[in-house]
C-alpha cells in the first residue's frame, strides 16, 4: 500500500498462472511474498476468532452463532450483489479480494454485537 516491501521476502515461487507483463503458466517466477504472508495470517486469525469456543457454551450461544452466520451471509450477499451492479474494472477485483475476508469479519461483528445485547 505504501510501496514498502522488505527485500528479504523477494523469492522465487511456483505459479500456476501469472500475468504481469506477459502471461505464464506453471512456471517459477520472482515475487515479493509479503502480501501473501499478510493474507494468510489475516485469514488464519479471523478463522480462529470465528470458530473459538466460549468458556460457557450453551444453547443461547449456539443460537446467536447460527443467527450471526445467516445474517453475515445475507449482508455479504447483498454487498456482493451491489458491487456487481455498481463497481467495475480493477475496483471490482479489489472487492473480490475483500470478499475473501468479509464473511469472517461480518460474522464476528454480528456475533459479538448480538452476544453483547444478550448479556445486557
Amino acid at each position: 500500500m505504501l510501496g514498502i516491501k522488505p527485500g528479504f521476502l523477494d523469492v522465487k515461487v511456483f505459479a500456476i498462472y501469472c500475468r504481469y507483463f506477459d502471461t505464464k503458466y506453471f512456471s517459477v517466477i520472482g515475487n515479493n511474498i509479503s502480501e501473501e504472508i499478510c493474507g494468510v495470517f489475516l485469514l488464519a486469525g479471523l478463522f480462529f476468532i470465528t470458530f473459538a469456543k466460549e468458556k460457557k457454551e450453551n444453547d443461547g450461544i449456539m443460537y446467536i452463532r447460527l443467527r450471526s452466520f445467516f445474517l453475515a451471509i445475507y449482508a455479504n450477499s447483498i454487498l456482493l450483489l451491489l458491487s456487481f451492479f455498481f463497481v467495475y474494472g480493477f475496483g471490482f477485483l479489489a472487492i473480490m479480494v475483500i470478499n475473501l475476508f468479509s464473511m469472517f469479519i461480518l460474522f464476528n461483528l454480528i456475533y459479538y454485537w448480538l452476544k453483547f445485547r444478550m448479556i445486557r
